[in-house]
């Protein structure tokens, strides 16, 4: 019996859909250093050929390296294995979503509360805590190293839509002795790694209203050396209680309906 037009139609899609599917993976595996998974869509954020790193289908962290950019800028490359997937729910519909802060002092149970303190997917649970677990440990053992003494710790999880996530547009520091700011949805933090084309003199000190301006007079845009953290990168900003010249920073500037998930750490002085 001849087939119909929506059969047809259906055959060609399915047909579309396997062949689509295949050469994507074998793209996939052939251009990343990785090991096979039951799961190959998931390997499109994995790192490139000269980085070493591996997979697993149960979405555990893949390699994790950190780098002094300068005196008072750490990044930690967090290659995880699709961190937006595990808190894209957190975003509200529109504006402000939750705003949670959970103080620790061991890591692993720290990660626990949070988690439960969030309302996540019971299916990424698991894997949430143990993304939080490995960002706790690695901000502690960083704190001991610079041999702050510390009393605890907390995390805050602040999620938004749209132009309320940019919390400080303007360039500023921070008061705190270090601070750890990672995106787990949308972009990370701007930053100057370099004290080119950066006017110290107005930080945290113009009263003015006209962000836009005042952010031209510290920070010019031609000359600075400006990044922006990459979604799951932590970037650790030392502030004016742990050096003489605190890392420069701001939000980013969002898009209208724009999601974002933002992770910070703290310490607690004793």
């Amino acid at each position: 019996m001849p087939l119909g037009k929506m059969e047809i139609l259906f055959l060609f899609l399915f047909l579309v859909s396997l062949l689509s599917h295949q050469y994507v993976s074998g793209w996939v595996t052939s251009k990343y250093n990785v090991k096979k998974t039951r799961h190959p869509r998931l390997l499109q954020k994995l790192a490139p050929l000269n980085e070493k790193c591996e997979i697993s289908s149960s979405r555990k962290i893949v390699s994790r390296k950190k780098e002094l950019i300068n005196g008072n800028v750490w990044i930690i490359e967090c290659k995880e294995l699709e961190v937006e997937k595990l808190f894209s729910n957190l975003v509200p519909v529109m504006g402000r979503g939750c705003d949670v802060t959970v103080k620790w002092n061991d890591p692993v149970k720290g990660a626990r509360d949070l988690v439960d303190s969030l309302d996540l997917d019971s299916k990424v649970e698991s894997a949430s805590s143990l993304f939080f677990s490995k960002s706790f440990q690695q901000f502690k053992s960083m704190v001991y190293g610079e041999g702050i003494s510390v009393s605890s710790f907390k995390a805050r999880i602040v999620a938004s839509r749209g132009s309320v996530g940019t919390k400080c547009p303007r360039w500023h520091f921070d008061y705190t002795p270090v601070r750890w700011v990672q995106s787990l949805v949308g972009p990370g933090c701007d930053f100057v790694i370099s004290e080119v084309g950066v006017n110290r003199s107005v930080l945290n000190q113009s009263d003015d209203d006209e962000t836009e301006l005042t952010n031209k007079d510290i920070v010019d845009s031609v000359l600075a050396d400006v990044k922006q953290g990459q979604v799951g990168y932590a970037i650790i900003l030392k502030g004016l209680e742990g050096c003489e010249k605190p890392a420069i920073h701001k939000s980013p500037e969002l898009k209208w309906l724009e999601g974002r998930v933002l992770m910070t750490l703290d310490i607690i002085l004793e």
